[in-house]
C-alpha cells in the first residue's frame, strides 16, 4: 500500500515485480524495439517480454511461455507484438487472472492482430501466456506499455494503490520494479529500504530483501540541487521464491561456508512450496546479477573454474547463480531470476 505523504503528489510507482518465472527467451533485441515502436507515440514504454519456443513434440503438443506481471488499477495499457520472419510461429497472447481471461490480441473471428489494450480495473499480479498456435517454432517480443494520457487521467495525486495484501517480492530473488516522476528530468527519484537492499538502474530498481516478513520501500523525490520535493513509502510482505532455488553442494540456504565447501556434488533444485520434481536445465555463476558473459553450465556440477572463483571470495562477500532454467512437471522451460548467495567463513 502506498501511504500519501504529500497532497501535492505529481508522480507515481509503477509496480513490474519481475522476480517470478519466466519462459525460455532468447530472442534478439532489434524484436522488442520494433515491438515498443508499433505502441505509438502517446505511449511510454514499461517492459518486454521475449519468447523463443521449439515446435510441437509429443509429451508438449503446444509449447507456451508464462510471465507474471503486475498491472496497477486505472492504467490504460497496450500490449504490442513482433514477430521473427525466419520462423512460420506468430505470438498468440492471453491475459489472465485466477483463471478469467481478459485479454488476447486473437478476435471473435480468429483474426491475429499485433496489439490490444487493456485498462485494468484492479491492481494485481496477472498472467500472460504466450504460444506460436498449432504448435509452431517461433520467436517473439511483446512490448507492454502505458497509454500516457489515458493513465494520466486515472492516477490521481491522491491514488493510493491497493491490493487483497501488500505486494509480495521474494526472498534472495532480484525483485525489480520501476518507479517515474512526472516533475520532469530535473528532478531525481531516490528510494531506501527498511532491509536487505536495493540499487538503481535509471528508473529501474531491484530489491534484494534479506529477511522473511515486511519491508518498506521510502521513495523520496528531490531536485538537482537535492531540494527535497514529495516521497511515499511502500510496504511489502517478503515471501519464499515461488520458483524453486538452485542448491549448490553444502549451500545453506542463502549462504555456503568457504570451510566446507569443495565443489563437488550434485547441484539439486529445491521448492521452498511444493514437492514435486524439477529438472535442472542449465545455470552459471556470477560475481554480479548480470546473465551475459557467463559460463553456462548444462548439467549439475560446477567447472573447475566456477569452484576457483568461488573459492577466492572474501567472507561476506556474495556471489549469484544466473542463467537458470529448469524443466517443470509439465515439460515447460522456465528461466528465473539471479539468486544471490553469501559467503561466509
Amino acid at each position: 500500500m502506498i501511504r500519501k505523504m504529500n497532497n501535492k503528489k505529481r508522480w507515481w510507482v509503477l509496480i513490474f515485480l519481475f522476480s517470478g518465472i519466466t519462459a525460455f527467451s532468447q530472442c534478439n533485441y532489434q524484436l522488442v524495439e520494433k515491438a515498443a515502436q508499433l505502441a505509438g507515440s502517446n505511449t511510454v514504454f514499461v517492459r518486454d517480454f521475449r519468447v523463443r519456443l521449439s515446435d510441437a513434440s509429443m509429451d508438449d503438443p503446444v509449447p507456451s511461455g508464462r510471465f507474471p506481471v503486475y498491472l496497477n488499477e486505472g492504467v490504460n495499457y497496450r500490449f504490442t507484438i513482433a514477430n521473427a520472419v525466419e520462423y512460420d510461429g506468430k505470438a498468440w497472447i492471453e491475459l489472465s487472472r485466477r483463471g478469467q481471461l481478459f485479454a488476447t490480441n486473437m478476435t471473435d473471428d480468429s483474426t491475429y492482430v499485433q496489439n490490444f489494450d487493456f485498462l485494468c480495473e484492479r491492481s494485481a499480479t496477472y498472467q500472460l501466456q504466450v504460444n506460436f498456435g498449432q504448435g509452431l517454432e517461433g520467436c517473439s517480443a511483446i512490448a507492454l506499455s502505458m497509454i500516457i494520457n489515458d493513465s494520466l487521467n486515472h492516477i490521481k495525486p491522491s491514488t493510493i494503490i491497493q491490493e487483497d495484501k501488500n505486494d509480495v517480492i521474494y526472498l534472495w530473488s532480484q525483485n525489480q520494479i520501476q518507479i517515474a516522476t512526472t516533475l520532469g528530468k530535473n528532478y531525481v527519484v531516490h528510494a531506501n529500504v527498511s532491509q536487505g537492499r536495493i540499487e538503481q538502474k535509471g528508473s529501474f530498481f531491484s530489491i534484494y530483501p534479506e529477511n522473511l516478513g515486511s519491508l518498506e520501500l521510502v521513495v523520496r523525490v528531490t531536485s538537482t540541487r537535492g531540494e527535497f520535493m514529495e516521497g511515499d513509502t511502500l510496504e511489502f510482505e517478503v515471501e519464499y521464491p515461488p520458483h524453486p532455488q538452485v542448491i549448490l553442494p553444502k549451500q545453506r540456504l542463502n549462504s555456503i561456508s568457504l570451510r566446507d565447501f569443495v565443489g563437488f556434488g550434485d547441484i539439486t533444485l529445491h521448492h521452498f512450496n511444493d514437492e514435486k520434481i524439477y529438472d535442472l536445465k542449465q545455470f552459471s555463476i556470477s560475481t554480479s546479477p548480470s546473465e551475459l558473459n557467463n559460463e553456462i553450465r548444462y548439467n549439475t556440477r560446477l567447472s573447475r573454474r566456477q569452484i576457483e572463483m568461488i573459492k577466492q571470495l572474501k567472507p561476506g562477500e556474495s556471489f549469484y547463480i544466473t542463467n537458470v532454467e529448469f524443466i517443470d512437471p509439465d515439460g515447460i522451460i522456465h528461466r528465473v531470476p539471479a539468486q544471490q548467495v553469501f559467503v561466509t567463513e
